[in-house]
Order: C-alpha cells, then sequence, then structure tokens
C-alpha cells in the first residue's frame, strides 16, 4: 500500500539540487551586497534617520540569503553517501526544490 505522494531522491540528486539552492541564494547575497554599496555611493547614510533604513533593510536581505546559503551547505556536508532520500511535497517545498504544490 502506499500512503501519500512520496518522491524518493539518490544522494547525489539531491545534493546536485541543494547545491543549485546554494548557488541561487549566494547569487542573490552577492546581488544584495552590490545594492548596499551603491546606497553608499550615492550618499545614503546608514545610520541616517530613515523610518525605514534602506542599507539595513538591503543588508537584512543580504543576510538572509546568506543565511539559507549557509543551511543548504550544511545538508549537503551531511547527506549520507549512496542512500535514497525520501522526500515529501512538504520536504521539497521547504528546501526550495518546488515552490508550489496543491
Amino acid at each position: 500500500m502506499v500512503n501519500g505522494i512520496t518522491l524518493h531522491l539518490k544522494t547525489e540528486e539531491l545534493k546536485e539540487l541543494l547545491g543549485e539552492q546554494i548557488k541561487k541564494h549566494k547569487e542573490k547575497a552577492a546581488l544584495y551586497k552590490e545594492k548596499v554599496a551603491s546606497l553608499e555611493a550615492i550618499g545614503v547614510d546608514a545610520l541616517g534617520n530613515y523610518s525605514n533604513n534602506p542599507i539595513e533593510t538591503v543588508e537584512k536581505s543580504m543576510n538572509k540569503h546568506l543565511g539559507k546559503a549557509e543551511y543548504y551547505q550544511f545538508l549537503v556536508d551531511h547527506l549520507v553517501p549512496n542512500e535514497t532520500y525520501e522526500m515529501s511535497e512538504s520536504d521539497l517545498t521547504h528546501l526550495g526544490i518546488i515552490t508550489y504544490y496543491y
């Protein structure tokens, strides 16, 4: 009997999919870092009297993506070689491998 939808991913496939997530989040973090430099170049003061500090907001986004990249790297570093991982739709969504399911 099959209980729900479960996908089976080999270690190498899961490692590759998580590697794509690492790359994506590192690229996004790099873009936010460039944005901070651009804001500073035009004279936006990080300690200015802004109700919504633009540099702080961009840095938070950058750090969020760096944290996600670190999380995915931790997972990759701790996958068991030559195994099969049973993944639910929820697991795949949480890991960013799929973005939406019904």
